[in-house]
């Protein structure tokens, strides 16, 4: 008997609703808990339980991985009681909105980020695939400092005409949802090869749907785009290794067309430096 008929036949759709809501309330019980205690130091157990191995055990990385288990448990068990549900905008609806902001797990996750794009990379290199598969996983990896470079140079400040300043917001919006594809393919690279995901869930992208006139989907597609936005910002401002000597969120001067490729081939050398840093860790 299939796992979605099991769910139908214990708990029936009303049932199912209301273990569907209770979970949702769960899930934000779990976010303000989780933000709540942000700021804590660790535990005076928590040195002495690792003696030696303490430097390796950092609390704060390891309070995100127990919060990151708890959100990815509670959503796995929402997917499979909604399982019997077809329509996808109902669905989504029914697992609710996600919260915003920089206190969540999602965007505090962005901690990690060097160590498991580092472990991905491992994974690749030492896989069994072809040359060619491996090349490509690879790019996937490595582009996406480019793209977000790309992302907030559009978004830089300055003075520009109209014309400049629509062709601008239209590649930032671009480059915004190529950085949430990215993000939903490496978690999927990271699956394949048995590492840690980057976030513990998927995020949302356009469909198609999103001009019928439900505004849920507009709205979660926004939460989400945001969440990717700060978790890429905290990711590559904050740790030493990503952010190396510039600060990616300094507003950028206006240039010249020359300029601005002279300034994108440098940074373009810097990723390279950057990626060999990493890997000789």
């Amino acid at each position: 008997m299939s796992e979605q008929l099991t769910v139908k036949m214990e708990v029936g759709e009303e049932g199912r609703d209301e273990r569907v809501k209770a979970l949702v309330i769960e899930r934000g019980a779990l976010q303000g808990e989780f933000a709540e205690g942000l700021n804590e130091p660790a535990p005076a157990w928590w040195d002495n339980y690792w003696g030696e191995d303490k430097m390796e055990h950092d609390w704060g990385k390891e309070r995100i991985r127990e919060y990151e288990r708890k959100l990815r448990v509670n959503l796995d068990m929402t997917e499979v009681l909604l399982r019997g549900v077809g329509d996808k905008e109902k669905r989504a609806e029914m697992i609710g909105v996600f919260d915003r902001g920089q206190d969540t797990v999602e965007v505090q996750s962005a901690d990690l980020y060097a160590e498991r794009r580092k472990a991905l990379d491992g994974a690749i290199r030492s896989s069994s695939e072809d040359e060619e598969m491996k090349a490509k996983e690879l790019g996937l990896v490595n582009e996406t400092r480019s793209i977000y470079e790309k992302h907030r140079e559009y978004k830089a400040k300055g003075r520009r005409d109209a014309d400049q300043l629509a062709n601008d917001e239209l590649k930032h919006a671009l480059t915004h949802n190529m950085l949430v594809d990215n993000l939903n393919k490496l978690n999927g690279l990271c699956a394949k090869h048995g590492v840690e995901r980057l976030t513990y869930r998927n995020f949302v992208l356009p469909d198609g749907k999103s001009e019928t006139g439900r505004t849920y989907t507009v709205g979660r597609w926004n939460d989400d785009r945001a969440i990717v936005e700060q978790y890429f910002v905290r990711a590559f401002e904050r740790d030493p290794v990503e952010r190396g000597t510039e600060n990616l969120l300094a507003d950028m001067p206006p240039v010249s067309e020359e300029e601005r490729w002279d300034k994108e081939e440098m940074r373009m050398r810097k990723v390279v430096h950057l990626d060999k840093k990493i890997h000789e860790q």
